[in-house]
């Protein structure tokens, strides 16, 4: 199955997101090298996943939820809790990252992890949201440029993928529309047959 996430920046008013589908066999460490994907972060970047408040749902607990990224899987936190929290030490900026769905079937042909959508990118040096025309809103070229960057950090083996229903425009499709198998679907579908 897949999980369904969604990943905001707290505590400003127009807040980043994206919506990401990825493994439920995801790892912490796993994830935060997609996170370091998905906003262009120093990959060196000292981090920790929080579980969030008892009290306030949108707020971090001090409680870390790993020590090891590496093994840990994102699932097991998510059977407990539908949020945790990406904490950056330096600047102390949180970013929530919410459950929306955990049982979305794997489909044959598809690239995981992928980003299904988003708005805005965020920027650690000025602690603020950046509105520039073109990274206000991410369109789909942006949307294809990230997943052509998680392919090719998550990428095993080429494939050809299935067509991309959104891409109405013949002239748009890049190499984009072939990808590095990260997640093998068809094995993971089989397995749980």
């Amino acid at each position: 199955m897949m999980l369904k996430c969604k990943i905001t920046k707290c505590k400003i008013n127009t807040s980043p997101w994206r919506t990401i589908l990825v493994p439920d066999t995801f790892t912490f460490g796993q994830l935060h090298e997609l996170l370091i994907i998905l906003f262009d972060w120093d990959p060196d970047i000292n981090h920790r996943f929080l579980h969030g408040d008892d009290r306030n749902s949108k707020a971090p607990s001090n409680n870390e939820i790993t020590n090891d990224e590496d093994q840990s899987k994102i699932k097991e936190h998510f059977i407990r809790n539908n949020v945790m929290f990406y904490e950056i030490d330096e600047s102390r900026v949180n970013v929530l990252i919410k459950l929306e769905n955990s049982s979305i079937p794997a489909e044959q042909g598809v690239f995981y992890p992928i980003v299904l959508r988003g708005k805005g990118v965020m920027n650690f040096d000025n602690n603020e949201y950046e509105s520039g025309r073109k990274s206000h809103n991410m369109n789909r070229m942006d949307k294809n440029k990230l997943n052509g960057r998680i392919r090719k950090r998550f990428g095993k083996r080429y494939i050809k993928t299935i067509s991309d229903d959104e891409n109405e425009d013949s002239e748009n499709e890049t190499e984009m529309d072939q990808c590095y198998e990260y997640f093998d679907v068809d094995a993971f579908i089989n397995d749980k047959k």
